[in-house]
């Protein structure tokens, strides 16, 4: 194939690489679990958002459309030994306008955890649906997130709340910035009759 006869590089430093990224990148990637409070909300992350090149792979995924960083850090992320989820929460999603995942060819979100939920048999489900496609909250103040925000997601109606309602749940995220993504999918869930949620992302920024 022509791909074949093209010298491969990093997707972030640039410098030959027979993989998607080097070895050397590949190592300052790295992933274990630790817990803290965002809001009150108990959220389990993996690495923090300034560390090493975390951001410049967030950008890649984010902004570059790039699926196959999303597939190596889901994988990078199933592989740690120090990655052990409860099985009996229900992991719900941040959801992505369905134009945003049109226009990056990808949701994200879900390649991120998949190799996880698939390996430790955990339930996703897309218990929230987004309305309004926000512009990036990157360059915002807090008031200003929390007006684009206000009536961008809902629940989504396909499920029968009334069974759910004594389950944990779990929100899942790429990365925890201020907190106002999560604080306002929180909002909505416990407005909906659920108390115990808890939150999980690859990075957080808090």
């Amino acid at each position: 194939t022509l791909d074949a006869l093209i010298p491969q590089k990093c997707h972030l430093c640039k410098v030959s690489s027979t993989d998607v990224i080097c070895d050397s990148c590949n190592k300052k990637i790295e992933l274990s679990e630790k817990t803290k409070s965002i809001h009150k909300i108990e959220t389990i992350f993996f690495c923090r958002y300034e560390a090493s090149n975390i951001q410049d792979v967030f950008r890649e995924i984010k902004f570059n459309n790039n699926k196959k960083l999303a597939v190596l850090l889901s994988k990078k992320l199933s592989e740690s030994k120090k990655v052990n989820l409860e099985d009996t929460c229900l992991y719900v999603p941040v959801p992505s306008h369905k134009k945003r995942v049109r226009s990056r060819g990808f949701n994200h979100v879900q390649i991120l955890f998949n190799t996880c939920v698939a390996i430790q048999n955990l339930t996703v489900i897309p218990l929230l649906i987004r309305k309004k496609n926000t512009r990036s909250l990157a360059n915002l103040s807090p008031k200003e997130r929390e007006l684009e925000l206000k009536g961008s997601l809902t629940i989504n109606p396909n499920y029968d709340l009334s069974r759910l309602k004594n389950k944990k749940i779990c929100i899942i995220d790429d990365i925890i910035t201020t907190g106002a993504t999560l604080t306002y999918c929180s909002a909505i869930l416990e407005g909906h009759g659920f108390t115990q949620i808890s939150a999980m992302c690859i990075a957080s920024a808090h």
